[in-house]
Order: structure tokens, then sequence, then C-alpha cells
């Protein structure tokens, strides 16, 4: 047996789990999620738009409706850091993006 099933085995009977924190969880649930749809690391999809906004999708579905308020907000801020690099005037222009976003989308869908 490869190492690597014999890890996955004992990942499922919960010997080796540990608390992850939030963003070790998102990589892990990212890299998962690529090799199930996919059959190919998270490296392959990074390079293609449309296969990892399906990626995303999955995650969407099931990753962050898992997590706790408090983690999501930890995962948040730390994905916000990495992205922008401490620039918190960008951090704000891109949420006031994505909520403009939001609200055209869900006009959209409410106008008969």
């Amino acid at each position: 047996m490869r190492l690597a099933n014999r890890v996955q085995k004992l990942e499922r009977t919960e010997v080796l789990k540990r608390h992850l924190l939030p963003l070790d969880q998102f990589q892990r649930t990212l890299n998962d999620a690529a090799v199930r749809l996919t059959g190919r690391d998270l490296s392959f999809v990074l390079g293609d738009e449309s296969t990892l906004e399906r990626v995303m999708d999955d995650l969407q579905d099931s990753f962050f409706l898992k997590l706790s308020d408090a983690d999501l907000a930890r995962l948040t801020a730390e994905l916000e850091r990495i992205a922008f690099a401490g620039d918190t005037a960008a951090v704000e222009a891109a949420k006031r993006e994505a909520l403009a976003e939001l609200t055209t989308a869900s006009t959209v869908f409410l106008t008969p």
C-alpha cells in the first residue's frame, strides 16, 4: 500500500485529524476538490479559469457553509492580507465592487 493511501486511511479514521487553521483547511479542501473534479492537482487547475471557477463553486456549496463565523472571518482576513498585501484601500474597493455586483445580480433576479 502506498504511503499516501495509508495516510488517507488514517485521516478517515481520524487518527491523524487535528484542528487546522482556516487557511490550511481551505488550501487542503481546494486541492481535494480540484483532484476530485478534474483528476489533477490544484497547480494544474490554476491556469484554467473555467475549471478553477467549477472548483470554487464546489467549495461554495460545501466548505464555506461548514465554517464557523469566526473561522470564516479569519480565513477572509488572511486571504485579504495575501491578495492585497495589507492595502486597506484596495480591500475596501474590492468589497464595494463585490457588493455592487451582488446588488446588480439580485436586481436582475428580482425584476419581473
